[in-house]
């Protein structure tokens, strides 16, 4: 399974590569220990040109259970009003060839 700091790491440098900016946006809160997404969704916000996506990063174990926490009705109307792609994308291991990525509609 991909560690949490690889499958940011990985996050990071698939944007990089696709010529995306991107910013990570969940943060940890240690006195609490858990850590906290945007808008309880997304771990990053990218974008280049106009052109936003909101990305939920994961391990491929979790994948299903990541599709379906953002595919809620909230969610969704929550890309949607600003006019952003809702993508999920999931690592396997360091050595993998590439995320999984799917875009929820």
């Amino acid at each position: 399974m991909a560690s949490e700091a690889w499958v940011k790491r990985a996050t990071m440098a698939w944007a990089v590569d696709r010529g995306l900016t991107i910013e990570w946006v969940s943060w940890y809160d240690a006195r609490a220990r858990r850590s906290h997404d945007l808008a309880g969704y997304w771990d990053a916000l990218a974008g280049e040109d106009g052109d936003a996506v909101l990305i939920q990063a994961t391990s491929k174990t979790n994948h299903a259970a990541r599709v379906k926490k953002c595919s809620q009705p909230a969610a969704r109307a929550f890309a949607e009003a600003i006019g952003a792609r809702n993508l999920v994308l999931s690592f396997e291991h360091e050595w993998d060839k590439g995320p999984r990525e799917e875009v929820i509609r």
